[in-house]
């Protein structure tokens, strides 16, 4: 409910012998809704390059694995080493006297990482979370997606989706991203309802507000008891507002969704 915040305005304070017949400022009407809302939910928006990051020490993590139980010590120490250095340059510090000056320098060694490592599908990740946090939405799902399709019956894809799914919608495949996290809601039902509610905040970040609170909604409804029901339904109340159309009754209500 929008709140009207009336604040006195300090010139107006009257000082003895001044005259007080003046109006009092009302400022613009404020909603609580709005402000706590939008703080939560531009999170994907600025931050979508982190939620894929991570992925690359899984992927490189399963890969160094499969290096080295092949050949000898040796070798495979050898072996080892670009997938290892790879590793370290996907959670290495950027700043001042860290390592890389910008994520964009960093984001320039992963795709190197990448390079040196050759072929297969640990290189294909990386080079995809690399491209990824260039802003190469294109080469980032075709980096990824070659991960998720070679490991298609394994848990590491499932990580790797969320990632996919993230270069999907940067690369405006909205549709194609939720079916990837579709996918994973399919394949493990402890990850449907995260994965849901990732679907909606991509929505939320890269299509219209009439896609995100169909999404919104969605979610909610398949998944009441989902983890951050209330950040879901401030969203939801925010959209509604911004869009000018009536909340979704109550489900013992008995009426479908206003869109």
């Amino acid at each position: 409910m929008a709140i009207k915040i009336k604040k006195r305005n300090p010139a107006r304070d009257v000082e003895p012998g001044e005259n007080a017949d003046s109006e009092p400022v009302v400022e613009p009407e404020v909603d609580q809704v709005l402000a706590v809302s939008q703080d939560s939910f531009g999170w994907l928006s600025e931050n979508w390059q982190k939620v894929v990051a991570g992925i690359a020490v899984v992927v490189v993590g399963i890969g160094v694995g499969s290096t080295l139980r092949a050949g000898s010590v040796a070798s495979r120490a050898e072996a080892a080493q670009p997938a290892l250095r790879a590793i370290a340059t996907t959670v290495a510090a950027v700043g001042n006297e860290a390592p890389y000056a910008t994520g964009a320098d960093r984001a320039a060694a992963i795709v190197a990482a990448a390079d040196e490592i050759g072929d297969g599908p640990v290189a294909s990740a990386l080079s995809g979370v690399g491209k990824l946090a260039q802003d190469d939405a294109s080469g980032a799902v075709a980096g990824l997606d070659a991960f998720v399709q070679q490991f298609a019956d394994a848990p590491e894809s499932l990580a790797a989706s969320f990632g996919l799914a993230a270069a999907q919608a940067q690369a405006g495949q909205l549709d194609a991203a939720r079916a990837t996290l579709d996918s994973v809601g399919e394949r493990d039902e402890a990850l449907a309802v995260v994965a849901a509610t990732q679907g909606a905040r991509l929505v939320d970040a890269f299509g219209t507000p009439e896609q995100a609170l169909a999404a919104y909604r969605e979610v909610v409804a398949a998944h009441g008891d989902a983890p951050g029901r209330a950040a879901l339904d401030n969203r939801i109340t925010q959209i509604e507002i911004q869009l000018g159309v009536a909340a979704a009754p109550a489900p013992d209500e008995g009426s479908a969704p206003t869109e």
